[in-house]
């Protein structure tokens, strides 16, 4: 039976001495490097036939129109692709078929002329490339201005980002001059609004200091229309030489990846050992810069100057991280990593042979040093990393991001968490954009939200997950004022006043309503409202207003029951294009949604939209106006709230 990493974990979790770098002469490695030669002799490398069934699959999904789908397959098949066979060039031929059905004539014409060049690329099915590139020049004989599209893009997306309006913080690297770094004994270092800040004022715009690809559960290869070394959108990369999880805008980024990290990593991914590493691979990332600084960090209370756009490392290593959470899990990965790269890769001799290199390294002191700096760096990252995350393409506003890195960027992680968050961001590439999301009043502290919050979990829960996950009792705006939480809505009505009904405290059942005096027997309540819910989940339009007037009598009028019914009918009416019906329940949701959370969520910009959109396309005649001024003003709503939540290349189709 093959060894796996969590059986290696579950070795020396028996054995906790192995931990202490005190200690290490009497470590047994042996688990380590037999999982190590078991997971290199998979040698998961360039192999034409994996490459074959790839493309094929790629043709499946092409066939359906798929053509996102197919893209990735087609990149994917090239990445396991022996480089100049014949395999190779099958897929880039298919991957041009993708992008031209995408409109990507620039991509498609690259791929075409590739192709074509290759004296591997079969005779036989050249005429249908010579056809694709006339096809392809007719169309951008159309187009004026054609710029390469990949630049063009890059262009799109780069020069999009947004400028602080009064230029950048001098103190602080890549933040608002609107801003400053604080310290005390309580909260640390914390991040406080200097003066006022309007709501949608650029707060932070910045580079990931390091990053780490995600991989996919399934190919355990990283996101196939992503660049391994900037995360761009890729439609006509090219793969790594030698491995086949990684892929690149074009040569440049690949050579670039090459000489700052991937030359050490891409042996490990011949054997998933980076899948299995997780996190240690964005750290081992993140010790790779270090090594060309200073290997140095800055003093937690030194706030005078935070952050340099030259050379990060100090303040990147100043991070803060809890030693006691998974401190063992942390070490084994290190040192899993050091002994992978002093067994297959020659990376510690390269490293005493640089000329920035000033100690008088033994190896044993180096592979110890590196072992306990990568481990900080571990841990680091599990205490401060963040997920960077896209938007999905596809249509003109795109309702879900999908993760697609780990990164960390120091500046923006030293705000602390609030459950209730002042704050939104987005990513542009490996680049956070970070808001206000509402205004933020001078000497206030601006917080982010470390994924617990307030809409999705009750306190009880958000307590639990700030203490295990973060060690920290959180005393934010909602945790700390009980009326607050979302669930003070979920309550019964008096049915004689309307006045609400606490809820249950000591078991009780009978209540006097605290308005009039009516008595209130909370379990026949109970049962009205759960048979109402039995009946609605028939979801007859019938069943579901007779549910909407039950409720109304029953409920509090802000209750999360009564939303969802509305939302529903929404649903509904919009289906059988009942527009004016559509529009009621719609604004109902809306209202009461707004009223529990505020004015500014992305999902409402997304609806908002989507909603607007829907109106102007049912708006044909005259008679319609009272349509499309209403359709006007959810689009003017759905910019205003989507450009806090989106990059302007995706606002700008609204």
């Amino acid at each position: 039976m093959a060894l796996t990493f969590e059986n290696v974990m579950e070795y020396y979790y028996k054995n906790p001495k192995f931990s202490d770098p005190s200690d290490i002469s009497c470590r047994n490695l042996n688990p380590i490097k037999k999982w190590l030669k078991d997971q290199l002799k998979q040698n998961t490398g360039k192999n034409n036939d994996i490459s074959s069934l790839i493309r094929k699959e790629g043709n499946k999904f092409y066939k359906e129109k798929s053509l996102t789908n197919s893209l990735k397959s087609y990149n994917s098949s090239m990445c396991y692709a022996q480089e100049s066979s014949e395999e190779y060039f099958l897929a880039l031929a298919n991957r041009s078929a993708a992008t031209f059905e995408l409109e990507r004539y620039e991509d498609c014409l690259k791929d075409v002329n590739l192709c074509l060049d290759s004296p591997t690329y079969p005779m036989n099915l050249r005429p249908k490339l010579y056809s694709r590139k006339d096809e392809c020049l007719k169309k951008l004989d159309k187009i004026s201005n054609t710029k390469n599209q990949f630049e063009n893009d890059m262009a799109v997306k780069t020069e999009q980002l947004p400028l602080f309006e009064n230029g950048e913080n001098p103190n602080y690297a890549y933040a608002a001059p609107a801003i400053e770094l604080r310290f005390n004994e309580e909260k640390g270092r914390h991040v406080v609004a200097k003066q006022t800040i309007k709501k949608g004022d650029t707060l932070f715009i910045e580079k990931a200091f390091a990053f780490g690809p995600i991989f996919d559960e399934h190919s355990r290869t990283m996101h196939m229309l992503k660049c391994h070394e900037c995360l761009n959108d890729i439609y006509c990369g090219v793969p790594c030489r030698y491995c086949a999880k990684c892929i690149f805008c074009n040569s440049k980024c690949r050579d670039k990846s090459w000489e700052e990290s991937h030359k050490w990593e891409c042996r490990g991914m011949f054997g998933d050992i980076w899948y299995h590493l997780g996190i240690a691979y964005p750290a081992f990332r993140a010790l790779l810069k270090g090594i060309n600084s200073t290997l140095q960090t800055v003093e937690l209370d030194n706030i005078k100057c935070f952050g340099d756009k030259e050379d990060n490392y100090s303040f990147f290593n100043s991070l803060l991280f809890d030693k006691d959470n998974k401190y063992l899990d942390a070490s084994v990965m290190s040192i899993t990593v050091v002994t992978y790269l002093k067994h297959y890769t020659n990376f510690f001799i390269w490293f005493l042979s640089q000329p920035k290199n000033c100690y008088s390294w033994t190896m044993h002191c180096l592979e110890t040093f590196f072992e306990l700096q990568l481990t900080k760096h571990i841990l680091q990252f599990q205490n401060n990393s963040s997920i960077i995350e896209h938007w999905i393409e596809g249509k003109d506003l795109p309702s879900d991001k999908e993760p697609v890195a780990c990164g960390i960027f120091p500046s923006v992680s030293i705000m602390n968490h609030s459950c209730k968050p002042n704050i939104t961001n987005y990513f542009v590439c490996d680049t956070i954009v970070v808001k206000a999301l509402e205004d933020i009043k001078k000497d206030e502290e601006i917080c982010n939200c470390y994924g617990i919050c307030y809409r999705n979990m009750n306190k009880i829960e958000r307590q639990q997950n700030c203490s295990q996950l973060y060690h920290f009792k959180c005393n934010c705006v909602i945790c700390s004022d009980p009326s607050k939480e979302m669930d003070v809505f979920d309550v019964f009505i008096c049915t004689k006043c309307g006045n609400d009904i606490p809820k249950v405290i000591n078991k009780k059942k009978i209540f006097l309503c605290q308005n009039c005096g009516t008595k209130v027997d909370n379990q026949i309540l109970i049962d009205i409202y759960q048979n109402i819910e039995l009946e609605e989940e028939e979801n007859g339009v019938e069943s579901l207003l007779n549910s909407l007037t039950r409720k109304k009598k029953l409920l509090n009028r802000y209750h999360s029951s009564l939303q969802k019914t509305c939302f529903k009918l929404y649903l509904f009416y919009k289906e059988i294009g009942n527009t004016k019906c559509m529009l009621k329940y719609f604004k109902k949701w809306l209202k009461i949604e707004k009223f529990k959370v505020g004015q500014d969520i992305q999902l409402f910009g997304f609806l908002l939209y989507e909603v607007g959109s829907f109106l102007f396309s049912k708006a044909s005649t005259v008679e319609d106006k009272q349509m499309l001024d209403e359709a006007k003003n959810f689009l003017a709503e759905a910019k205003h709230i989507c450009e806090l939540h989106y990059p302007p290349y995706i606002t700008h189709r609204i």
